[in-house]
């Protein structure tokens, strides 16, 4: 950092009334929940995608029953984060259910002449012939579930409760002129050299943080037109975001307390994840769990990292591996867990991008329109000759790696 341009009085511009600090308090989330505003975040809009049908609707009944007195609204940042991660979560599921499809844990029973007259042995191929026969019938109704996955535009069930619950009146969209792009820009700049919360983490991010900090513009219009505490329901636990201890969240940073504050007229703000919010406004017991038991495994899942091993991996549509793809290759990926860099295991996807390296750590992202059935490889390594998939995305993660 270019000690010319830090400001060593910065603290008196994060904390400007130094007199309020000890007499400022912080309402309490049931003191406030009956009048306050909500704030929903981008990763709150996408988490239904992997919840049940119930969940849906009493996600979608505590959304309405805030939007018909005017007291939930969603940025326009927000709004725009939404629609571009979309169909990364669709092909997400599309994903998950093709691995089943995948899936090659059952091998049928094989003919053994020395045991053809042995009753358990008659027994045995009959019940291998009925698990075959029920795995094909399992394989074809996933095939068909695909197929209906890959047919959704915007009329998958999370998309068609959006589109009757949030009308233009939800959506709070900042006017941003060229002058006021220019004075964001100066912000996230100041905020990243000072190391004031948001957005200050987030320079591995493709915006660099600029729609935390528009998200946060948002928020602090919302708490000074309104004179209203404000609860933003987020999932996203980062450090510049929350004040954190043994990798836990324990509160939302002092500083975004304070900025609010000022901002709002003396109002409370606080960071709640889904399922505390759902709780809060009185969801079933049954969801809230569902939701809570979700949100730790995505906690769980996004300290998994996977490195590309191996690429340009050729691709036979055949199982003796004579019968090549053309026009798509093999890429490998190790899964590794953190913390502990412990292996995983690894996974071949189809791609026909160019731009992958050994070593590379990418994202988990998928191109729907592109989709290859049942294929082999040979391993690059050993030439053994293995079964990649039933039916597969294209893998189009980006590199992690800046």
């Amino acid at each position: 950092m270019n000690q010319e341009e830090y400001d060593i009085f910065v603290s008196r511009g994060i904390y400007p009334d130094a007199e309020s600090l000890f007499e400022f308090q912080l309402k309490a989330l049931e003191e406030i929940k009956h009048e306050c505003l909500i704030v929903l975040d981008t990763n709150v809009l996408l988490f239904p995608y992997t919840v049940g049908k119930q969940t849906l609707q009493e996600i979608r009944d505590t959304y309405l029953k805030l939007i018909i007195p005017n007291r939930l609204f969603i940025p326009g940042q927000v709004a725009r984060e939404f629609v571009k991660n979309r169909p990364n979560k669709i092909a997400e599921l599309y994903q998950k259910i093709s691995r089943k499809m995948n899936d090659q844990g059952f091998q049928k029973l094989e003919d053994y002449p020395l045991f053809e007259s042995m009753s358990e042995f008659k027994d045995a191929k009959k019940l291998s012939a009925e698990i075959e026969k029920s795995i094909k019938e399992y394989r074809k109704k996933l095939e068909h579930l695909l197929n209906k996955i890959k047919g959704w535009t915007w009329n998958d069930p999370v998309s068609l409760v959006y589109q009757e619950l949030f009308k233009p009146e939800v959506i709070l969209d900042l006017k941003i002129d060229d002058d006021l792009k220019k004075q964001i820009k100066q912000d996230l700049s100041h905020r990243k050299t000072h190391s004031i919360a948001p957005g200050y983490k987030d320079d591995s991010k493709s915006d660099r943080g600029i729609g935390d900090l528009i998200i946060w513009k948002t928020i602090l219009k919302l708490g000074s037109d309104h004179n209203k505490s404000i609860i933003f329901v987020s999932n996203d636990q980062k450090a510049d975001w929350w004040h954190r201890s043994e990798k836990h969240a324990l509160y939302p940073r002092y500083e975004l307390v304070e900025e609010f504050r000022h901002a709002s007229h003396q109002q409370s703000f606080h960071i709640i994840t889904l399922s505390d919010f759902l709780e809060l406004y009185g969801a079933s017991q049954t969801v809230v769990e569902e939701v809570r038991v979700e949100e730790v495994r995505r906690e769980e899942q996004s300290h998994s990292i996977h490195i590309v091993h191996s690429m340009n991996i050729s691709l036979y549509s055949d199982s003796q591996c004579q019968k090549i793809r053309e026009g798509v290759s093999g890429i490998l990926l190790e899964a590794r867990q953190m913390p502990g860099n412990t292996l995983a295991g690894y996974q071949i996807f189809p791609t026909t991008r160019t731009y992958f390296k050994v070593g590379m750590r990418v994202s988990w992202h998928w191109n729907l329109r592109q989709v290859w059935e049942e294929t082999w490889y040979r391993h690059p390594e050993s030439n053994v000759i293995h079964y990649a998939w039933t039916s597969s995305a294209e893998f189009v993660g980006q590199s992690l790696d800046y």
